[in-house]
C-alpha cells in the first residue's frame, strides 16, 4: 500500500523567498539510487524561491504522483513518503523521510523473438547477441528504464537491420502488488528483412573514374540491408582523402519489394595540399616541418605525398606514392624514397633509402604491412671510422590498434611487430635478423587512467660493429626512458662511449588524471636499457608532468629523476607532443 502525509511547518514560503538563493532537497532512509532517481523526478534544484502561490500549490500537490513515479521506476511499489516543507527566510527546504519497502523483483521473464510471429523463429545473430546483453533476468529487481531500453534497442537494431515493418505483438510489464512480483513478456515480430537495391553514383566532374570509386562500396544489390555498412562507407570515403563531401543516404521510404535504393554524391576536395608547422621537443629541440600532398594524380586515384622535417638533431625528406589496389580502403602499394640525417652525441649517420611495401587491413583492428627497401647509410658511432654500408631489407610489420578516443581514450591498445633482416648474399654488406615487438595499453582508473608502455627488440649478427647506427638499439629520451637524454643509453665500447647494442628493453608505466577539459597531471615510472648478451644495467627514473590536449595531441611537459645512478643528473626536463597510442 502507497501512503502519503504531508506536514506543512509553514505556509509563508508562497512567494516569499529570494529568487537568487535555490531551493534545498534533504532525502533520508533512500539508497543512492533511489535518491538520485528522486531528485531527478522533483528537480527541486531548477525552482524558483519564487513562484507564484497558484503554482507552488499545484506542484506541491503532483509530489504525490512524482514520488511515486519515481519509486516505482526502480521496483519500488510498497514504498511510503513523508515530505515536511520548512520556511527558512531566504527559500525554502523540502525533506522527505522515505521507507522504501521491499523491492519488487522479475518472477517472470519471457521474450520472444520471431520473423513471422508464431510461425518462424527469428534467425539473426545480431539479434542473439542482444538479447544476451539485455539488462532484464528474473530476480532483478524492477526497473522501468532497463524495460524501455530493452524494446528501445529491439526497435534500434531492427531499423539497422532492414527489417522495416518490426513491431511488438506484445509488450507488457505486469505488476502483482500483493505477491510484491512483476511478470514481463516481450512478443517481437521482426517481419521481412530488407536488401540493398540499386546503387546509384554521382562524381562531381568525374575527377575519378566510376569503377574505381565503386570498389570502395563492399555491398551490393540483393545483400541484406545494413546500415553499419553505410557508416563503413563513408568513413572508408572519408579517410581516402579525395572527397570534400560524402553524401550516402538510403532513403527507406522509397523501399520497393524489400529493396531499399542507395544514392551516393561525392564532391572533390582541393586537388592540392600545402601545410608547414613547427614545434619543440626535446630529443630533437625546435624543429619545422614542410609538406605536399597531391590528393588524387589521375582518374585511377593515385596520390603523392612528401614531407619535409628540419631539427638541429634529425631532418629527413620523404615522399611517397600511393597505388590504391583492388580494395582502395584496404590495400594501398607505396613507393617510398627518402632522405634522413642525424647527429646526436653518440652517433650520426646519412640514409639514403627506396622501397616498396603493401599495406593491407585485414579487419577493423589489424594492419599488416610487407615491405622490402634498399638502405645506403653512411654513418660514424663513437671513435670509429666513417663507414659505408647497402642493405636489401625485406620485412612484415603486424599492427593491432583499438581505442575509443583519439584525443583522450580512457581505453585503448596497441601491439606491433616488427620483423626485418638481410644477407650478405642478396645485395647486402651485412647479414642480420631483427624482431621488434611494442605494446601500449590504456585502462581506467579511478579518476584517471593508468598507461603501459613496453618495447622490446632482438637483433641477430655475430659483431655489432657491422651494424649502420640507424639500425642498432639506443635508449634514453622523451619516448624510452625519461630522465636520460636521447639515444644516451646502451653498451659502451672499451673508452666509455655508447655505440648502441643489439638488444632492447624499456618499459613505463604513468598514471594520469585530467583535471579539466584540457589539462592534466601525471606520475611515472620508466626502466630500461639498450643492451647486447645480458640487460644488467637497468636505467630507472621517476617524474611528474603536466598534460596540455589540444586537438592535434596531448603535449607533455615532464621532469625525471633517475635514481640508482651516480653517473647521471639530478634531473631531467622532457617537452614532447604526440598520441597516446
Amino acid at each position: 500500500m502507497f501512503r502519503f502525509s504531508v506536514t506543512l511547518l509553514t505556509l509563508l514560503w508562497f512567494g516569499s523567498a529570494l529568487a537568487a538563493v535555490q531551493p534545498e532537497l534533504d532525502i533520508d532512509g533512500a539508497d543512492a539510487k533511489l535518491e538520485e532517481n528522486i531528485r531527478t523526478y522533483l528537480n527541486v534544484e531548477d525552482r524558483s524561491c519564487e513562484r507564484n502561490q497558484g503554482r507552488q500549490r499545484l506542484w506541491f500537490a503532483e509530489l504525490n504522483t512524482q514520488l511515486r513515479n519515481a519509486a516505482e521506476a526502480l521496483g519500488y511499489y510498497r514504498a511510503s513518503f513523508t515530505p515536511t516543507v520548512i520556511n527558512n527566510n531566504k527559500c525554502w527546504e523540502l525533506t522527505i523521510d522515505v521507507i522504501p519497502g521491499e523491492q519488487m523483483k522479475i518472477a517472470v521473464l519471457d521474450i520472444q523473438l520471431w520473423r513471422i510471429a508464431d510461425s518462424e523463429k527469428l534467425i539473426d545473430p545480431e539479434f542473439d547477441a542482444l538479447l544476451k546483453n539485455f539488462p532484464l533476468h528474473v530476480g532483478d529487481p524492477v526497473n522501468h528504464a532497463n524495460y524501455e531500453f530493452v524494446k528501445s534497442e529491439l526497435l534500434t537494431l531492427s531499423a539497422q537491420r532492414g527489417y522495416l515493418n518490426a513491431r511488438f505483438v506484445k509488450n507488457e510489464l505486469r505488476i502483482d502488488i500483493e505477491k510484491n512480483q512483476a511478470s514481463i513478456t516481450i512478443v517481437y515480430e521482426a517481419g521481412a528483412r530488407a536488401y540493398f537495391g540499386d546503387i546509384t553514383l554521382e562524381i562531381q566532374n568525374n575527377f575519378l573514374d566510376e569503377d574505381f570509386v565503386r570498389r570502395f562500396i563492399k555491398f551490393k544489390k540483393g545483400d541484406y540491408f545494413e546500415a553499419e555498412k553505410l557508416i563503413d562507407l563513408r568513413r572508408n570515403l572519408s579517410n581516402a582523402r579525395y572527397f570534400n563531401t560524402m553524401n550516402v543516404t538510403a532513403p527507406t521510404e522509397q523501399v520497393v519489394d524489400q529493396f531499399i535504393p542507395v544514392n551516393i554524391k561525392l564532391s572533390p576536395r582541393a586537388r592540392n595540399n600545402y601545410s608547414v608547422g613547427a614545434g619543440i621537443a626535446t630529443d630533437t629541440g625546435v624543429r619545422g616541418k614542410l609538406g605536399y600532398d597531391r590528393y588524387w594524380l589521375n582518374k585511377q586515384g593515385h596520390q603523392f605525398s612528401s614531407e619535409l622535417l628540419l631539427s638541429k638533431v634529425l631532418s629527413e625528406i620523404n615522399g611517397v606514392y600511393k597505388i590504391p589496389l583492388e580494395d582502395p580502403s584496404d590495400d594501398i602499394f607505396n613507393i617510398k624514397a627518402g632522405f634522413q640525417t642525424q647527429n646526436t652525441d653518440t652517433e650520426e649517420h646519412q640514409t639514403y633509402s627506396l622501397g616498396v611495401d603493401w599495406t593491407n587491413r585485414r579487419h577493423d583492428t589489424l594492419l599488416v604491412t610487407r615491405s622490402i627497401s634498399f638502405q645506403r647509410e653512411t654513418y660514424i658511432v663513437a671513435d670509429q671510422e666513417e663507414r659505408n654500408v647497402d642493405l636489401l631489407m625485406p620485412g612484415i610489420n603486424w599492427t593491432w590498434s583499438e581505442s575509443l578516443s583519439s584525443l583522450y581514450p580512457k581505453r585503448g591498445h596497441y601491439f606491433s611487430l616488427d620483423v626485418r633482416g638481410a644477407h650478405e648474399d642478396f645485395l647486402s654488406d651485412v647479414s642480420f635478423f631483427e624482431v621488434r615487438p611494442n605494446a601500449r595499453i590504456i585502462r581506467p582508473l579511478l579518476a584517471g587512467r593508468i598507461l603501459g608502455r613496453l618495447t622490446l627488440g632482438a637483433i641477430s649478427i655475430e659483431d655489432v660493429n657491422a651494424l649502420p647506427a640507424s639500425i642498432r638499439f639506443y635508449a634514453g629520451g622523451d619516448s624510452s626512458v625519461r630522465g636520460y637524454a636521447y639515444q644516451s643509453l646502451g653498451p659502451l665500447n672499451d673508452e666509455g662511449e655508447i655505440i648502441g647494442g643489439k638488444n632492447l628493453a624499456t618499459a613505463s608505466l604513468e598514471y594520469d588524471w585530467r583535471f579539466v577539459e584540457t589539462w592534466g597531471v601525471a606520475v611515472f615510472t620508466d626502466a630500461g636499457n639498450a643492451f647486447n648478451e645480458e640487460l644488467v644495467d637497468v636505467k630507472k627514473s621517476v617524474g611528474v608532468g603536466v598534460r596540455w590536449y589540444t586537438v592535434i595531441a596531448p603535449v607533455r611537459l615532464d621532469i625525471a629523476f633517475p635514481y640508482d645512478d651516480p653517473s647521471a643528473s639530478d634531473y631531467r626536463i622532457h617537452l614532447s607532443l604526440g598520441v597516446d597510442l
